[in-house]
């Protein structure tokens, strides 16, 4: 009985090690699937890691040629303006004699801008404010959406007027259309205006149509739906009011647009007429696919001579 006992024994506990042999073998194929699992894992995690550090830095280097594409565009309009050499005669009075280098002013060459692009219009800026740029116009409002003004791809664009203002912003009512880019560039600043201390700290703009230099004033701004509504910014059919039914109809939107002000602009306070000239500016606001537009309406002031 002892010997048959103890070869029962020896069996059990061979079958005893031959399961933990088996189950030791299988713990060894889990962790080496899961090892396999997780250096995939780790691998796939570094080519997101990779790809998202390739991605932001292909925007980061878009952001920076187009800023500094825009830039050399406006340097090329500085020029030297003389600073008047003073002397003095024998008696000890002041004369002029001759000039010596003085400071730089930008002027506007609107020629200059045309030989660049032909599809230039004018310029515009927020004095104080990143926002500076020429104003183009192409045949379609995709034309200029990712294209500099140099005719280069870029997330950013240009500066746009609608294509179906066909007067150049000399119509009674003018679109652009800017970005809003996240490093401010384009017409990033506009959001800024949400908050009414900035708006009354940079209430005109400097905008340039052709040959002419004119200042316009912020006088309404707020958020509306991307898509066009019979009441929405994006009219055209007011660039040319050719009947006393139409001017009563502009008349009637442009109050729309006094009163939907986000707050009451206290910057402008004349009259809106259907005499005046309404450039507005539009940009993203939010994000998303149906992310909706920040309409910033503008009205001509007076002409500047330069």
């Amino acid at each position: 009985m002892t010997q048959k006992t103890e070869q029962i024994e020896a069996d059990v506990l061979g079958v005893l090690n031959e399961v933990e042999e088996e189950k030791r073998k299988e713990r060894r194929k889990q962790v080496a699937v899961y090892n396999h699992v997780r250096r995939f894992l780790l691998f796939v995690m570094v080519c997101i890691f990779c790809y998202c550090v390739y991605s932001l830095a292909e925007v980061y280097l878009d952001y920076q040629r187009s800023n500094n594409t825009y830039k050399e565009i406006s340097n090329m309009f500085y020029v030297d303006v003389p600073k008047a050499e003073q002397q003095t005669d024998e008696s000890g009075a002041t004369i002029q004699a001759g000039s010596i280098s003085g400071s730089q002013e930008w002027v506007w060459n609107f020629e200059a801008m045309k030989k660049m692009n032909e599809d230039a219009i004018g310029w515009i800026s927020l004095p104080g404010t990143q926002l500076n740029y020429p104003i183009l116009q192409g045949v379609d409002n995709d034309e200029y959406l990712h294209t500099t003004v140099t005719g280069e791809y870029a997330l950013a664009g240009a500066i746009f007027a609608d294509y179906r203002n066909s007067l150049a912003l000399e119509g009674n009512y003018s679109i652009l259309y800017g970005h809003n880019m996240n490093n401010g560039s384009m017409f990033g600043v506009l959001r800024k205006m949400k908050e009414q201390a900035f708006q009354e700290e940079h209430p005109v703009f400097d905008v340039y149509i052709g040959e002419q230099h004119y200042r316009y004033y912020v006088y309404s701004l707020y958020i509306v739906e991307p898509y066009e509504t019979a009441d929405s910014p994006y009219q055209f059919q007011y660039e040319v009011l050719d009947s006393e039914e139409k001017e009563k109809e502009y008349e009637a939107f442009l109050q729309s647009t006094i009163d939907r002000s986000m707050y009451k602009v206290q910057t402008y306070t004349k009259e809106i007429t259907v005499d005046d000239k309404i450039l507005t500016l539009s940009t993203c606001s939010g994000s998303g696919e149906n992310k909706k537009r920040m309409i910033v309406h503008l009205v001509r002031g007076e002409e500047v001579i330069d």
